[in-house]
């Protein structure tokens, strides 16, 4: 008979990327929705993500041969790579951007954060746990954002330029990643690279608004008001500088 706390599998990168990501709202969809409707929401955002991950007809390698793995639970979804290689690091910022456009296309905003460092991953007859510097870092970037957006732990950028390899000259040559005035909590602003999810993702100001309010959720506190202020400053500002982009993008996609 196995034990309960016996080891299945243990596996430790001492430096890998990991991303962290949090539904907001998500306490009202849970309390306004039956549970075969929540099963539905995450099956939307599945569908989206996996049914078309090479986000810009460039990344051809399929999420199953990538070295990105990825576990959902509740309102809270963790990525990690398995190395620190650019690959992996574009395929895990990616993924990230895709999963945040399909929370936004089945209603349920995303936030989250991409950092570094070290992370276990255990598997016992109990279940699963995961632990280290790298999610909890991840973490901490997602909690302090007042926004639905993702910011990039400071110094992965340049790093990953720095090597200028293929992956370097693609995030170089494409406006994958931002800089952006992000807002915090607190009323403060710090200058991050953020992912640029308004590249795929074509919505009005009104659409984007009731994203915030569908499936239950509560938009009448200041909180949340200021969050939705915030993403479509973003959205509006990423559209204004790279529309040119995303129209040529949406062009080849719908030719293909």
């Amino acid at each position: 008979m196995t034990k309960r706390n016996s080891i299945i599998d243990i596996v430790t990168h001492e430096d890998c990327y990991v991303a962290f990501l949090d539904i907001l709202g998500f306490k009202e969809v849970v309390e306004n929705n039956s549970h075969k409707q929540l099963q539905l929401f995450y099956e939307s955002i599945e569908n989206y993500v996996f049914n078309d991950f090479d986000s810009f007809g460039h990344l051809k390698n399929d999420i199953i041969d990538s070295n990105i793995s990825c576990y959902f639970i509740s309102d809270s979804i963790f990525l990690w790579s398995n190395d620190k290689s650019n690959t992996s690091y574009l395929h895990l910022a990616v993924l990230v951007k895709r999963i945040m456009v399909g929370g936004f296309m089945a209603d349920l905003p995303l936030r989250g954060g991409i950092a570094s460092g070290a992370l276990t991953i255990k598997k016992t007859a109990l279940g699963n746990t995961l632990f280290g510097k790298g999610l909890t870092n991840a973490y901490l970037l997602e909690n302090k954002q007042e926004w639905s957006g993702c910011i990039i732990e400071q110094g992965i950028i340049d790093a990953v330029i720095h090597k200028n390899d293929e992956c370097a000259q693609y995030i170089q040559n494409t406006p994958i990643f931002v800089k952006y005035n992000v807002p915090l909590k607190k009323g403060l602003n710090e200058n991050y690279w953020t992912l640029n999810w308004p590249l795929i993702l074509v919505r009005d100001n009104e659409e984007l608004r009731k994203m915030f309010e569908e499936k239950g959720k509560k938009t009448n506190n200041e909180t949340v008001l200021i969050k939705i202020k915030n993403t479509i400053d973003f959205y509006n500002d990423c559209i204004s500088k790279h529309g040119d982009f995303r129209e040529e993008y949406i062009l080849n996609r719908s030719n293909k």
